[in-house]
């Protein structure tokens, strides 16, 4: 089993262990339009975090991308903060 497969099996645990998760303890407490939502932030979230980790595995990505991804985790991360 190659690092790409052995990542894909994994992510799919890691997506149906957080979604069930979520439809048990979430999903009753939140309008179903909400809980819809939700999934599929979590789904769009985790499948591009999941490209990303095969594209640096595939040497895909060089540092000027790395760069620019943590600066608009910065970014983000002050607009959350900044939110509060």
């Amino acid at each position: 089993m190659g690092n790409q497969e052995f990542l894909e099996r994994r992510v799919k645990r890691c997506i149906a262990a957080i979604l069930s998760a979520k439809e048990k303890n979430v999903d009753y407490l939140i309008p179903s339009e909400a809980a819809s939502t939700l999934r599929k932030v979590i789904l769009d979230e985790i499948n591009e975090f999941f490209l990303l980790v095969v594209d640096v595995l595939n040497n895909n990505v060089n540092q000027d991308f790395m760069d620019m991804l943590e600066m608009l985790e910065d970014i983000h991360e002050r607009i959350v903060t900044d939110g509060d």
